[in-house]
């Protein structure tokens, strides 16, 4: 099973329910027992898809932008 949490810097992550630990992308170390739980999946497949869904809804769709000159 994994757990879909967020960073103080908003992020969604996603982690082992047997972390204790998670690294974010920001540099910050997060206590897996201590965050939110924001859902619960059964594979990392679904857990990966969730996080993109959460940050799409959060940011937008990430990608390069094309600008007319």
């Amino acid at each position: 099973m994994y757990l879909l949490i967020r960073c103080k810097c908003g992020r969604f992550l996603y982690a082992n329910k047997n972390q204790k630990t998670r690294s974010c992308p920001c540099g910050k170390i997060l206590k897996i027992n201590k965050m939110q739980v924001y859902a619960r999946v059964r594979t990392e497949q679904e857990a990966g898809e969730a996080v993109r869904i959460l940050q799409e809804k959060e940011f937008g769709v990430p990608g390069f932008r094309r600008y007319d000159i």
